[in-house]
């Protein structure tokens, strides 16, 4: 059996919410940019749309195992492509990926908030810190190559599940860290 009818004869991933507007808003860039969403590409980002975490290279690689024969080497090639296109984020910090689920626009700031319990990331924008960022940045004429902020902490879930109407805990200021 080849490769193409293995993958067609699998069975698709679990349902996570998200999942096929994923796919959707894949083949929609892609046909925009007139490129093409190759079987590989479409089974590394179902793979990612269906993850209730980020995944590694590695993990989405062996996931695929059961549907088809892939090198790590082909996962990353993918992920760097899914990447250029901004189909999915990479968190540096931890070098695994997610799928992106919205558009971009060229000079926003994201900020990847990440539990380190559970291991989720939730993705937001801020034009508040990126005003900040931008001013502290050229007052030393520093460009960034990157607008991304990874941010670790616990999710409301793993906190203990406060309700909306909590107020929003403050960060613990850097001179105060090993202070007891």
């Amino acid at each position: 059996m080849t490769t193409a009818a293995r993958i067609k004869a699998s069975k698709p991933p679990r349902a996570v919410p998200g999942g096929a507007d994923i796919l959707a808003r894949a083949e929609r860039v892609c046909a925009e940019r007139g490129l093409r969403l190759t079987i590989w590409r479409r089974l590394v980002l179902k793979e990612l749309a269906s993850a209730s975490a980020p995944l590694g290279a590695y993990e989405i690689a062996h996931r695929l195992r059961g549907t088809a024969r892939v090198s790590v080497v082909t996962v990353y090639r993918v992920l760097d492509f899914l990447i250029e296109v901004g189909l999915v984020h990479k968190v540096a910090s931890q070098n695994t990926y997610f799928p992106c689920r919205r558009d971009h626009l060229a000079d926003e700031l994201t900020v990847f908030l990440i539990c380190a319990s559970c291991g989720s990331v939730q993705e937001r924008n801020s034009a508040a810190l990126a005003g900040d960022l931008n001013t502290t940045a050229g007052a030393v004429r520093f460009k960034p190559t990157s607008r991304t902020i990874e941010l670790t902490g616990e999710c409301r879930s793993c906190a203990g599940g406060e309700d909306a109407s909590s107020p929003v805990p403050k960060l613990p200021h850097a001179h105060n860290r090993g202070a007891g």
